[in-house]
C-alpha cells in the first residue's frame, strides 16, 4: 500500500493550499493524496439524503484536485460528526492536511484539528 496523504476539504481556496502543500510533500514519495469531504447531514434527514447535492460536493472535489498536477483521489463521507467519521475512515497516526483561513479565535477546524491529534493522528494547519 502506497504512502496516502489526506487533505480535509475546508473553504476552495484554503483546500486548494492544503492540496499544494500536500503535493510539496508527496514529493519523491510516491505517495497518493486523498481529499476528503465531510457533508453533516441534520438528524432529521436520512443520512443518505443531505441536504446539498451531491453533485455540487463532486464538482467541490472536482474543482480542487484540478489545483495541483498530482493526481488525487476524492472522498465524499456523508455523516452527522465528522471527527467520529473521520476516526472510523482513517487509518491509525495518519497525516493530515488542513487548510485554514487566517483568523482570530480558535475555529471549528481547528478544534477538529486538535481532537484528531489527540487520537494519534499527525495533522498540519496550512492557512491561507
Amino acid at each position: 500500500m502506497r504512502f496516502r496523504i489526506y487533505v480535509l476539504f475546508t473553504t476552495p481556496e484554503a483546500t486548494k493550499a492544503a492540496l499544494q502543500h500536500a503535493e510539496k510533500l508527496s514529493a519523491g514519495l510516491n505517495a497518493e493524496i486523498a481529499l476528503i469531504l465531510t457533508p453533516v447531514v441534520p438528524y432529521p434527514l436520512p443520512l443518505d439524503e443531505p441536504p446539498t447535492s451531491l453533485d455540487l460536493a463532486q464538482e467541490q472535489i472536482r474543482s480542487a484536485a484540478n489545483s495541483v498536477d498530482h493526481e488525487v483521489v476524492g472522498y465524499i463521507l456523508l455523516c452527522r460528526d465528522p471527527l467520529n467519521t473521520l476516526e472510523h475512515a482513517l487509518s491509525p497516526h495518519s497525516l493530515l492536511l488542513i487548510g485554514l483561513k487566517t483568523r482570530w479565535g480558535l475555529s471549528k477546524t481547528e478544534r477538529l484539528a486538535r481532537a484528531l491529534r489527540r487520537r494519534g493522528h499527525d495533522v498540519i494547519l496550512r492557512t491561507t
